[in-house]
């Protein structure tokens, strides 16, 4: 592969992935079966039970000679023609591309070792890129910090480019609008509100929790000076006796 494709594969995780479909993107043909089943609903409608349906439509679609066949397959093969016509013009003029990453989103940069790995595969381009992939790491985890130098300079380099083209890009409104046209916007309006409530939830339940311990300890507390009273009481008993008994003595001497 060209370095180009290396470059694709280095950002396509970092990708923000589109919600909705692109309105301007050619739809798949209806295949033959699916057609013939339409049909199939149509017809029977009410007579058959919602279960009963695609099971009674596969035995007629097996059976079905091959001239009714032709019915749905003939206008299935032009509009598959047509399709594949209309998917190329599609990619070929970038829209594919625009709709899955915002073609004004900065790059992001590559890591040393993938700078390293795409020099690699440039001077060696008659390997496998599996091999060439293998013999790059090796390579890679023998060098010496000076050898790898170079690599971390450019990388930091255009680290720090990356990050002001990204501030920028953000600021003048361009992500978000390209989040709002391809749907992320709301399916991260919805992730963060679903977050929070999650939040708050996990914040109810640690209060409650922090709530009964307080309760229990304030049980405990109240229990232990019962039993302090109790013992107090019972030690206060015993000396009134004992005095009441050294009375008795002292009186009947």
């Amino acid at each position: 592969g060209s370095p180009s494709s290396l470059d694709v594969r280095c950002f396509a995780s970092k990708a923000l992935k589109p919600v909705k479909r692109d309105p301007e993107r050619p739809k798949k043909p209806e295949t033959p079966w699916l057609s013939f089943l339409r049909d199939f609903r149509a017809q029977k409608a009410g007579s058959l039970k919602v279960t009963e349906v695609m099971k009674a439509a596969a035995t007629q679609w097996q059976s079905l000679p091959e001239l009714e066949k032709r019915k749905y397959e003939e206008p299935y093969a032009a509009a598959k023609q047509r399709y594949e016509s209309e998917m190329k013009s599609y990619v070929d003029s970038g829209k594919k591309d625009a709709w899955e990453r915002d073609p004004a989103r900065p790059k992001a940069p590559m890591t040393p070792y993938l700078r390293f790995a795409q020099e690699f595969r440039q001077s060696a381009p008659s390997l496998k890129m599996t091999e060439a992939s293998k013999l790059a790491a090796e390579s890679w985890k023998d060098m010496d910090a000076t050898a790898k130098h170079r690599f971390e300079r450019e990388y930091a380099a255009d680290k720090e480019r990356y990050a002001k083209e990204m501030k920028e890009y953000q600021e003048s409104g361009k992500e978000a609008a390209w989040k709002e046209k391809v749907g992320l916007a709301e399916k991260e309006a919805k992730d963060a509100a679903k977050k929070q409530k999650e939040a708050e939830k996990k914040e109810k339940e640690k209060q409650a929790a922090k709530a009964k311990k307080e309760k229990e300890k304030l049980k405990a507390q109240a229990e232990k000076e019962k039993e302090k009273a109790k013992k107090e009481k019972e030690k206060a008993k015993a000396q009134a006796e004992k005095e009441k008994e050294k009375a008795k003595k002292e009186k009947e001497k």
